[in-house]
């Protein structure tokens, strides 16, 4: 099972506990640091964790996995279609490939708490930010580069509410500000240019609006309901 943008390796440790062989691929050091961490943490789960690029993979990598996944990475990509046809590659003919991605941003709490978390320290920095993210917003968007791709039998669901619970506000901050290329550019802009100052009460903030829009518990873990869909394509036998 390959696990394309797997951040601090949620769905690599259930894979991995599900009895898959799983190799966790992420551009961030730090989360790949962290999917280190918690592997240590429950023991050897057989994960193989690399730093590397997800729009361009280890050509070792070619027709080695019989399943592929991105969950709510590949929509952040700068390549989104690069990113898609290297998990195509990627798969032995008949295999199997999922991307999940997040639904509408207006109907998501979640993703309300970042951009409103920079408006809080940075105003200026509230239109910069928004100009030309590479987030893709629809499944429709998803299927049609996945036929791009190559894929067939691409299958969307969508409409799916699920309660977003993550452990801390600690980690709310790992997951949507740190593991999302587009927020950890901007993040790494504020400090060269506004001080790291700047950055540690952007993080404060994000940590007290997902508090506030997630229970209201500090030490206790943080939920939102969240929309997300799922789109699902096959590996041509021939290709």
């Amino acid at each position: 099972f390959l696990d394309i943008g797997c951040g601090t390796g949620c769905a690599s440790i259930y894979l991995a506990e599900a009895g898959y062989a799983v190799t966790a691929i992420d551009n961030s050091p730090a989360m790949i640091g962290r999917l280190l961490e918690r592997c240590e943490v429950l023991g050897d789960l057989g994960i193989s964790c690399q730093v590397a690029d997800g729009q361009s993979l280890s050509s070792e990598f070619s027709n080695a996995f019989d399943y592929a996944m991105s969950a709510f990475s590949i929509i952040f990509f700068p390549d989104p279609l690069a990113g898609i046809k290297e998990m195509h590659r990627c798969l032995r003919p008949g295999g199997e490939a999922v991307v999940s991605g997040w639904g509408d941003r207006g109907d998501s709490p979640a993703f309300r708490i970042v951009p409103e978390a920079v408006r809080s320290v940075a105003p200026e920095l509230v239109a910069l930010s928004s100009k030309d993210k590479p987030f893709i917003r629809s499944a429709e968007e998803v299927a049609n580069l996945m036929s791009k791709a190559g894929f067939f039998d691409v299958e969307i669901k969508e409409g799916i509410k699920r309660t977003l619970t993550i452990a801390s506000p600690e980690e709310y901050y790992e997951r949507f500000a740190l593991s999302s290329p587009p927020t950890r550019n901007m993040m790494e802009w504020m400090e060269e240019n506004m001080g790291e100052a700047v950055v540690s009460r952007f993080k404060d903030a994000v940590m007290r609006l997902a508090v506030e829009r997630g229970g209201g518990r500090t030490d206790g873990p943080v939920e939102i309901i969240s929309p997300a869909y799922f789109v699902y394509g096959v590996k041509p036998m021939k290709v």
